[in-house]
């Protein structure tokens, strides 16, 4: 009897030591994965989009900052669901993903494309407007039909020397384009790399 009850306690200190051991991994598995998911946010802003104090610079990727809100939609996560650990990083701005092309259809009423280097875009390349709604230019904008081509609004100034200020085009749906096709390659080999290490890390934890 004396023998069965030192098994048994031997038994609860190995289990202990284990609890332990996998209660460790849990939390140093969870914080690598929160600062190595922060990092690929922070690498995927950095590679796919140009740098945010200088508007007119590009990517390698091609991808122009103009407001800045699709590079800031990025965020990071490390989730925890039954003993499960789960790194993402990812994005709720719909224009902040442009792996494939993208075709924008119009509901009733043509989409307002404001005119690159027009009067509804700053030199930087940001709106002016919230469109040609906008309470500051609905008034004076006026629009030119083109035959065979789309509509545009405009504004022409009076007075002696007449001059035509150009806003938007108006189109039924506009096509962008997919640059970011080595988006998904990237992150891939940067998950990979990430686990790769980590599993690493498990097992020098386990054995040491």
């Amino acid at each position: 009897m004396a023998k069965t009850k030192s098994i048994l306690t031997q038994f609860r200190g190995v289990l202990k030591d284990i609890e332990k051991k996998v209660k460790e991994i849990r939390t140093m598995s969870a914080a690598f994965l929160r600062t190595e998911m922060a990092q690929l946010r922070d690498n995927i802003v950095t590679k796919f989009y140009s740098n945010p104090t200088d508007y007119t610079s590009r990517s390698m990727n091609g991808l122009g900052r103009r407001t800045g809100t699709a590079a800031r939609g990025w965020r990071s996560k490390v989730e925890s669901k039954k003993d499960v650990l789960t790194g993402r990083v990812f994005t709720h701005t719909p224009y902040a993903d442009h792996r494939e092309e993208k075709i924008i259809k119009s509901r009733g009423k043509a989409l307002a494309i404001p005119i690159s280097g027009g009067k509804a875009l700053t030199p930087t390349g940001r709106k002016r407007y919230s469109g040609p709604m906008d309470s500051r230019i609905r008034n004076k904008l006026e629009p030119i039909k083109r035959k065979g081509k789309p509509t545009l609004l405009v504004h022409k100034t009076k007075g002696g020397r007449r001059k035509i200020d150009l806003y938007y085009v108006l189109v039924k749906q506009v096509k962008i384009p997919a640059r970011m096709k080595n988006f998904d390659n990237y992150v891939n080999t940067r998950l990979n790399r990430i686990y790769m290490v980590l599993f690493g890390k498990i097992r020098s934890k386990v054995n040491g």
